[in-house]
């Protein structure tokens, strides 16, 4: 077993949401002869407007087909909301992760994405990725 984190900053919605908003994905689901991915994905903001700003330049990416709210909180000192994000697989970094067979962990803050792989094998390595 071999544990990898990676930090990305590149051309995605993680890196056009407001810098405030956290968000952390809980699953990735491909689907099957299709070129999509369904991500389940936690978003948090200090309150409803940021987390209105997110929705909207998430779906703005290229990459994205469509995003819906599937719950929401809104507190006085937070916001969160539950999104069903769909968008590409191919040569996304999910899709690598699938085909090493690793298991794997998403996370966004400041316009960055921390990712954390854990490989099974000792000659698996990362691949650099096309992105």
């Amino acid at each position: 077993m071999k544990l990898t984190k990676l930090v990305l900053e590149h051309d995605d919605w993680s890196s056009v949401v407001p810098s405030n908003v956290q968000a952390r994905t809980i699953k990735s689901i491909p689907i099957e002869n299709k070129d999509l991915i369904i991500a389940l994905v936690l978003v948090k903001a200090p309150n409803a407007r940021i987390i209105k700003e997110a929705l909207y330049s998430i779906k703005r990416n290229r990459r994205v087909k469509s995003i819906e709210v599937l719950d929401n909180v809104i507190t006085r000192s937070y916001a969160m909301a539950l999104l069903s994000i769909l968008s590409r697989y191919t040569d996304s970094i999910t899709e690598t992760a699938v085909n090493l067979s690793a298991i794997f962990s998403e996370r966004v803050h400041d316009n960055k994405e921390y990712w954390t792989f854990l490989i099974n094998g000792k000659s698996q390595r990362l691949p650099l990725f096309k992105i």
